[in-house]
């Protein structure tokens, strides 16, 4: 059976992620690179630090990291076809693939959150949830609300399931639209602004900066890119991950393409909480999903069986 290992993004965070495997070596090795003390915000916050996207990034990746980390000492000889994450959780599946080091994810993701958090500053800006809309129609009220301001499909996560970015007034502006265009709901998210729009631009210099001084070798063809929904070319693997702080996160096309076009037929979630599984289950009900993030979920997981 073919299978796909996926990795969460921004969101799934929580205090106390990853408690089971804070003796690793890796952790301390984290801490290092990060030049402060990230296993520490991880067990004891505050919530509203971990919640920082400068914090959130490098925790989840260390959070997945580990899970692989653990996979491997149980003897566990997966072999996927491909790997893939959401946003952020693209780097874990560039490590998880063995394209990056773990040194150079974790100072990527350090600058990555650090940047995006200051051009979050620069503008008051936020994220919708639009439930119960196609692609078609979330572009054509954006484009209706847009005006002068920034609004623009962020995350495809699943079928009638879209997350839309922009400027506060565009988004004020596009909520009674999408009601009007007949969403189930359309619900701002607690989140700290426009991330996968053009308003993250500010921090396309200090990402590619930091990504120019990482190895990234030619396994990153293993991982499906965030923008195309296709894995990544070697080529222009720095100019693609550049591009994807502001572009939107094709999720639910790069999950249809594994299905359809790889034939993969079993999706495992290593790291924080089970929310891309269940975005997964919302393209197909066929394929198999298993999901861990502790010692014990490790132990229930299926394909680790």
């Amino acid at each position: 059976m073919k299978t796909a290992f996926v990795y969460p993004g921004q969101g799934a965070q929580a205090l106390g992620m990853g408690s089971d495997f804070w003796e690793s070596p890796l952790a301390q090795e984290a801490n290092e690179v990060c030049g402060f003390d990230l296993v520490k915000v991880m067990r004891d916050g505050p919530e509203e630090l971990l919640q920082s996207t400068a914090y959130c990034q490098p925790a989840l990746f260390l959070h997945s990291a580990l899970v692989l980390e653990a996979l491997a000492a149980k003897g566990v000889d997966l072999k996927p076809e491909f790997h893939l994450g959401l946003s952020l959780g693209e780097y874990s599946a560039l490590y998880g693939a063995g394209a990056m080091s773990f040194a150079d994810v974790m100072k990527a993701l350090v600058v990555r959150g650090k940047a995006m958090q200051d051009a979050c500053s620069q503008v008051k800006s936020g994220m919708v949830s639009v439930l119960g809309l196609d692609e078609a129609q979330v572009v054509a009220v954006c484009d209706q609300a847009r005006e002068s301001g920034v609004l623009q499909a962020a995350n495809f996560n699943a079928p009638g399931q879209i997350v839309v970015s922009g400027d506060l007034e565009a988004l004020d502006r596009s909520l009674p639209l999408f009601k009007e265009a007949g969403a189930r709901r359309a619900m701002p998210l607690k989140v700290a602004g426009a991330f996968h729009s053009p308003l993250m631009a500010p921090a396309e210099d200090a990402l590619r900066e930091v990504l120019e001084s990482c190895d990234i070798n030619e396994n990153c063809a293993k991982v499906v890119s965030n923008v195309t929904a296709q894995p990544h070319d070697p080529a222009v693997v720095v100019d693609t991950l550049v591009n994807q702080i502001t572009a939107s996160v094709r999720w639910s096309q790069s999950i249809e393409s594994l299905i359809n076009e790889r034939e993969i037929a079993s999706f495992c979630e290593w790291g924080t909480g089970k929310v891309l599984s269940g975005l997964i289950k919302r393209v197909s009900k066929e394929v198999q999903l298993c999901a861990a993030g502790s010692l014990e979920e490790l132990e229930k997981c299926s394909c680790v069986a």
